[in-house]
């Protein structure tokens, strides 16, 4: 996950989790804080997804994203 610069010629990385998820079945993953926090005021958030397969006919289904914001 990175954030946005304004304006936006870069984007500063908050967050790069590496986490092997190889599980077949549907899952659910939080992922560490970011610390420090995002601040919508900074610029936007840019969600980068690494996706690695075994077999070009493997298919990877996204059926839910989710950001949790702190107040």
């Amino acid at each position: 996950m990175a954030q946005v610069q304004n304006p936006p010629s870069s984007a500063l990385v908050k967050l790069d989790d590496a986490t092997d998820l190889t599980d077949p079945g549907p899952v659910c993953v939080n992922s560490a804080k970011v610390l420090p926090a995002i601040n919508s005021k900074d610029g936007s958030v840019l969600l980068s997804l690494r996706v690695n397969t075994d077999d070009v006919t493997d298919k990877i289904v996204i059926r839910a994203l989710g950001l949790f914001v702190n107040p």
